[in-house]
């Protein structure tokens, strides 16, 4: 799904959005992940926690690169 620059190629620049929201495959589900990966493994609160702390620490990278 990649685009070549970390990003992904479904990704609508202009509209901050997902051009295949409704066709998406499993792995851009967080939903769908959980239960097929990690519901034995953590709370759906868990889950969500981590994925959040995880799509900051993307953001802050995304930001510190801009800067330079």
């Amino acid at each position: 799904m990649d685009r070549g620059d970390g990003v992904c190629q479904h990704l609508d620049e202009v509209n901050t959005g997902c051009r295949i929201y409704d066709q998406r495959p499993d792995i851009c589900r967080v939903d769908r992940q959980f239960e097929l990966r990690y519901r034995r493994e953590m709370s759906w609160e868990k889950f969500v926690r981590l994925n959040e702390a995880g799509c900051k620490q993307l953001q802050e990278c995304v930001n510190s690169e801009a800067a330079e």
